[in-house]
């Protein structure tokens, strides 16, 4: 009895393979250890993001009632275009990349991105507004704009210094003065290690506390990291591609008091399956353990 069970099941396998390459090509698909979808879930326990993975674990789509972004690769994985649609395939937003020789970012959308060779820094184009003073002896003019920078060799996130420029000019004489001010409203920095993204920020800054366990959503294979301080904030979101290790503490504003705490269920291979978070103030707990996301992985049942 015994030997015709395995006669039955080697001829399903055979059936369903067809031949030993198909069988090889199906089972080299399915890479348990690759992120597949991420869920960001609702105070309600439903869906209320999904972040969705291709077969090399690269993100290409973030996904939400109503509408969704598409992130687009070349064939060495540098992000060139990201495109806002609805479900119904209208284009909200399409946002285009492109490098330079040297696989520098060159523009974004319609910022153009002129790179310093002396001072190793971005400058982006600016807006300027210019007005007359003191019935015309005075010509001042503001010239807004923004420095972008790296910082030493191991932070891989570019830094963006918003600066205002004002260059006085004297009408009669046409002495010309100049003063440069950083605006922290208008900057942006990150603080790597070069393994997890310990804080960021302008006039104040956010921070971060990490396990030892592997982040799956870790992105490894693109160059959204290198490009990422280029992109305004509006990618922040995305925050928790930037790091090795999974966020188990996020406090708000480093001089304030508010701050989020996450606890992880993991599965046998070490990686996280779910997220729970609570809510505290002043190092008190204010809010009950809520579930917060879901991981699935290749070969993992998804929810729709």
């Amino acid at each position: 009895m015994k030997s015709n069970y395995i006669i039955v099941a080697l001829l399903m396998l055979f059936i369903s393979c067809g031949n030993d390459d198909d069988c090889i090509q199906e089972t080299q698909q399915i890479a348990p250890t690759v992120i597949a979808e991420y869920h960001i879930m609702s105070s309600s326990g439903l869906i209320n993001r999904k972040y969705i993975y291709n077969k090399d674990g690269v993100l290409i789509k973030c996904a939400w009632d109503g509408g969704q972004i598409i992130y687009s690769y070349d064939d060495q994985y540098k992000l060139i275009n990201f495109s806002e649609t609805d479900f119904s395939g209208n284009i909200i937003e399409s946002v285009n990349i492109s490098y330079d020789s040297n696989n520098r970012v060159s523009q974004i959308g319609d910022k153009i991105f002129l790179y310093d060779d002396l001072n190793s820094v971005y400058i982006a184009n600016y807006e300027a507004t210019t007005y007359v003073l003191q019935d015309g002896a005075f010509l001042l003019e503001e010239v807004f704009f923004s420095k972008y920078f790296y910082s030493g060799t191991d932070n891989p996130i570019i830094h963006r210094v918003g600066v205002e420029k004002i260059i006085e000019t004297d009408v009669p004489t046409g002495n010309i003065m100049e003063w440069e001010y950083e605006n922290p409203d208008t900057s942006l920095y990150y603080i790597h290690d070069g393994v997890n993204l310990l804080a960021y920020g302008g006039d104040y800054f956010s921070s971060y506390i990490y396990d030892d366990f592997l982040n799956p959503l870790y992105d490894e294979k693109t160059n959204l990291k290198y490009i990422f301080g280029f992109l305004n904030g509006g990618f922040n979101y995305l925050n928790f591609t930037l790091s090795k290790n999974n966020v188990v503490h996020f406090l708000w504003d480093t001089n304030g008091i508010e701050e989020i705490k996450y606890q992880y269920e993991f599965n046998s291979n070490g990686l996280p399956t779910k997220v729970f978070s609570s809510q505290y103030y002043g190092g008190i707990q204010e809010t009950d353990w809520s579930h917060y996301s879901n991981y699935y992985y290749q070969g993992d049942e998804i929810p729709e």
